[in-house]
């Protein structure tokens, strides 16, 4: 899923989610050559400024509301350089709150912590910075003081446990025909997709990208909308109902082998939703589904993360609504899928939309928008002139909107009592003895 799929939850909330138990797994990201331990429903992301996002809504872009945010960065100076710039520079736009730098006591390792309390709150705040392998980075984590203390263990595994391994050769790509987005691709990979438009979606990132083998790669689908005539099917089922069908069509043999449901970023969604006003009872469901299936002639092991929602349910429907599905991933071969896996996760989380594509995209929409609320308007006053058989006109002198009886002849305006007239083109000379006025046309 790309960052145009739920535009709501960028919207900030107020509200805190109950910090449920997750398992925690080792992430790897072969294409900035880093690996974390991170509950199993975190995502990475690559966000505007080019760093690593790692949160459950990292897909839509953190918003620290109800979770904590990870970053993940490379860098130029050594640690104990960039750790005191940032102590200087966090200072300078910390209203009041001061950042402290010092040595963790492990070598290479400083830290920079801090209580600030800018545009987005309170926040709790924790910059590391390392060198290992001839290589500088900073992880840090932020989250509300409050949200903080629930994710505790989670952000501590994940700064203790972040370090460097090594990257895969790679290459630079541009999406080619609107120069809408950016990934990092192996470098023997193959791009193919396109920028699906419909009703429901007014720009969306359909594609693939693969090893010359077709053994290994990474993909994002169509997206699905359905409208009340089609029930709600939580993601789970989805995997089963629509996904394994479509899939079907590039893996004819495929079988559905494991759903693994992840309700803390539904439930995170919801809540965002509802604390935004933009639907009172609304629905997400995500989860990763795995298949099996022969692809090329090999025998592939395929992850989809899928999401499934409706912004509000009806309850005069009994719970319908319009409903979006969503279906992005990646596949290897089954005796060596994890590796793979991780590449292909890696090149989804690589990607990067071009801020100015953002924009006029928003502008298209937006003028789109305009045009259909016009073309509404005329619609209106067209029918609402052929039911009531009287048309607008406007008086010349005075600029007021005047109505007069559809017919023929032309409009002449009593100046006395400022009423319109439809004058038959046999009783002009009647309306010059009245010194009415002719409307031009």
């Amino acid at each position: 899923m790309h960052r145009l799929l739920l535009p709501v939850l960028l919207v900030l909330a107020c509200l805190p989610l109950c910090a449920q138990p997750v398992p925690s797994v080792q992430v790897d990201n072969p294409i900035l050559g880093f690996s974390i331990t991170i509950p199993e429903d975190w995502f990475m992301a690559t966000s505007n400024a080019g760093n690593i996002e790692i949160a459950i809504d990292a897909v839509t872009g953190a918003t620290l509301a109800a979770q904590p945010a990870l970053w993940f960065a490379n860098i130029a100076r050594t640690p104990q350089q960039e750790a005191l710039a940032l102590a200087r520079d966090l200072t300078l736009i910390g209203n009041g709150a001061r950042a402290e730098a010092m040595p963790t006591g492990r070598p290479d390792e400083w830290e920079v912590r801090m209580q600030s309390n800018g545009a987005r709150g309170p926040l709790t705040e924790r910059w590391v910075c390392r060198r290992e392998r001839n290589r500088n980075y900073l992880v840090a984590a932020f989250a509300r003081p409050d949200i903080y203390a629930q994710f505790q263990p989670d952000i501590d595994l994940a700064l203790q446990s972040c370090h460097l391994i090594p990257t895969i050769s790679q290459t630079f790509f541009r999406e080619p025909t609107e120069n809408a987005y950016r990934l990092s691709l192996p470098s023997n990979w193959q791009w193919e997709g396109v920028i699906y438009r419909d009703s429901a979606n007014p720009g969306y990132f359909v594609w693939k990208a693969q090893d010359p083998t077709g053994s290994a790669g990474a993909f994002s689908s169509p997206p699905g909308a359905f409208n009340i005539t089609v029930p709600y099917t939580p993601a789970p089922q989805s995997a089963e109902v629509f996904v394994l069908p479509f899939l079907r069509s590039e893996l004819p043999d495929a079988r559905l082998v494991d759903v693994h449901p992840l309700p803390r970023v539904g439930a995170t969604g919801v809540m965002l939703i509802r604390a935004a006003g933009l639907g009172a009872n609304p629905r997400i469901d995500v989860c990763h589904a795995d298949y099996v299936g022969t692809y090329r002639g090999r025998q592939v092991r395929m992850r989809a993360t899928i999401w499934t929602w409706m912004l509000d349910q009806s309850v005069v429907m009994g719970g319908r609504g319009n409903w979006l599905m969503n279906c992005s991933g990646a596949w290897g071969p089954v005796n060596d899928f994890d590796r793979n896996y991780a590449i292909g996760r890696a090149v989804l989380s690589s990607m990067r939309v071009d801020r100015r594509w953002r924009v006029n995209q928003a502008n298209t929409v937006n003028d789109v928008l305009n045009n259909r609320n016009a073309a509404m308007d005329r619609w209106f006053t067209d029918w609402d002139t052929f039911i009531r058989d009287h048309e607008p006109t406007t008086d010349p002198k005075t600029g007021e909107r005047k109505e007069v009886p559809i017919g023929d002849g032309d409009v002449w305006i009593d100046p006395l009592t400022g009423k319109a007239h439809r004058v038959n083109p046999n009783d002009e000379q009647g309306a010059r003895d009245k010194n009415w006025d002719r409307v031009p046309k």
